[in-house]
């Protein structure tokens, strides 16, 4: 005869579980749907269907809420990278593998992020605390992947990783002047093209055979 209790303590922490990520996907929507700004307690309680007190009883800030869907969101670029064979010219072939991706809402959430970032100087502090801690483990990725690549030390892997972090700014801000935020597949599909350029200016530094050259993308 099956354990009742057993059962029922096993059913509600599966509910929990559900909840939780209900609201962490709410956070998620509210932000992309109506920007940082209205991001509060009630915004995110309301689109998940709970009450606010709910919300408290899984997380006792925003920011606390708000760091799941970051780690998700790096976890997720971990695992695309850790796919890639890199070769000896890592840079070219991230490039390539950012503009042949078809996961649009990856993208999405690249772009969502970094906005959230941008207008936001307590959730910049807080995706920099999350990308720091995420770091390590990105360079082992990297570490991983650019077998190939001679002299591919510490002090490589780690400019490497934190020179795509700062690509991946400096192509949201082009992509900001441009767009101006709006989330869009046309604007989604722009995000895409200027983070592969940017990773392709990269490795006009990084890439062994490309040392001195200059992306053709980048030309003119």
């Amino acid at each position: 005869m099956p354990d009742q209790t057993s059962d029922g303590a096993s059913l509600r922490e599966r509910k929990k579980r559900q909840t939780r990520e209900l609201l962490i996907a709410s956070a998620y929507d509210v932000i992309r749907d109506r920007g940082i700004d209205a991001l509060t307690a009630e915004a995110i309680a309301e689109r998940a269907g709970v009450s606010r007190r709910t919300f408290f009883n899984y997380f006792p800030t925003l920011e606390s809420a708000i760091e799941p869907v970051i780690a998700a969101f790096h976890a997720d670029i971990g695992l695309k990278v850790a796919e890639c064979d890199l070769g000896r010219a890592p840079m070219a072939s991230l490039a390539r593998v950012v503009r042949e991706t078809t996961d649009l809402h990856l993208l999405e959430r690249f772009t969502v992020i970094g906005l959230m970032a941008l207008r936001s100087t307590t959730h910049k502090a807080l995706l920099h605390t999350c990308a720091t801690e995420w770091l390590e483990t990105f360079v082992e990725v990297l570490r991983d992947r650019t077998g190939e690549v001679e002299d591919a030390d510490d002090l490589y892997l780690y400019t490497a990783a934190t020179a795509l972090i700062g690509a991946a700014e400096a192509s949201l801000l082009v992509w900001l002047e441009r767009t101006d935020g709006a989330i869009t597949p046309a604007t989604i599909a722009l995000r895409q093209e200027l983070l592969a350029q940017a990773i392709e200016r990269l490795g006009v530094g990084f890439d062994e055979a490309g040392a001195h050259a200059v992306p053709e993308n980048t030309k003119g």
